[in-house]
């Protein structure tokens, strides 16, 4: 065989391998590619037999969601209403304000109390945080509703409490208010609350007046006229440090 004829096999034999890798990587790619399509389509039809057989439930108040919130008086009703505009409007007078509220204790609204009321409540209530003497916020001989509580509460070094809250009082019929009062101890001199131990001990700790536990005291405050003035007839709480 001549070197002419060797070339031509040569190159014969590399055609041919050329060809047999081509086929060997085409039958290789196919399988996978068909797997794939084959899972693919497995989990869109098993997530479409999901979504089938789910009951969604409806919207809630899906209207409300999605309503336009209504124009208020004296206001473009290209604009939203907010709180900001409706005070510019100058209109405010013809919504009902909204109170905070302390969700354990009181709505804080003290616009049912006339000024002498509100007069008679905040003397008393700065009398007691500042340890002055509130004797002349207190009606004629109930005094001693003053004492009892300045036996419970009262501090020598420093005051007992450093401030206070008033709540939406009670009106009766025959006049007599009933107010809530919230004072909040002084911390610098609050009692220190025992350690729970969780291994012996699994039941809540017990809170304990001016600890920790309990920051404040809460009092409802009954007030009466006496001489068209506003005098406190009576002081209730529960508990004692």
């Amino acid at each position: 065989m001549n070197s002419k004829d060797c070339k031509k096999l040569s190159s014969l034999f590399l055609k041919v391998i050329s060809i047999s890798i081509i086929v060997n990587f085409m039958s290789c790619k196919n399988p996978n590619t068909a797997d794939t399509e084959s899972t693919e389509l497995n989990l869109r039809s098993t997530a479409e037999s999901y979504s089938k057989k789910t009951e969604w439930t409806t919207e809630i108040e899906g209207e409300k969601l999605t309503a336009k919130i209504p124009a208020a008086d004296g206001i473009e009703s290209s604009l939203s209403a907010s709180p900001q505009n409706i005070f510019m409007s100058g209109n405010e007078s013809s919504y009902s304000p909204v109170y905070p509220e302390i969700t354990d204790f009181a709505i804080l609204d003290t616009s049912a109390l006339d000024s002498g009321a509100l007069s008679t409540l905040d003397g008393f209530c700065n009398s007691i945080t500042n340890n002055k003497d509130a004797d002349s916020f207190i009606a004629k001989d109930q005094l001693y509703t003053l004492v009892l509580f300045l036996y419970d509460f009262k501090s020598e070094e420093k005051p007992l409490f450093s401030s206070y809250v008033l709540g939406k009082p009670f009106i009766s019929d025959d006049e007599t208010i009933e107010c809530p009062a919230r004072f909040y101890y002084n911390k610098e001199i609050l009692k220190t609350a025992p350690a729970a131990d969780n291994e012996q001990k699994t039941e809540p700790v017990e809170k304990i007046k001016g600890s920790a536990y309990d920051n404040s005291l809460d009092v409802n405050l009954y007030l009466i006229k006496e001489e068209s003035t506003w005098k406190i007839n009576q002081i209730s709480y529960k508990g004692n440090l």
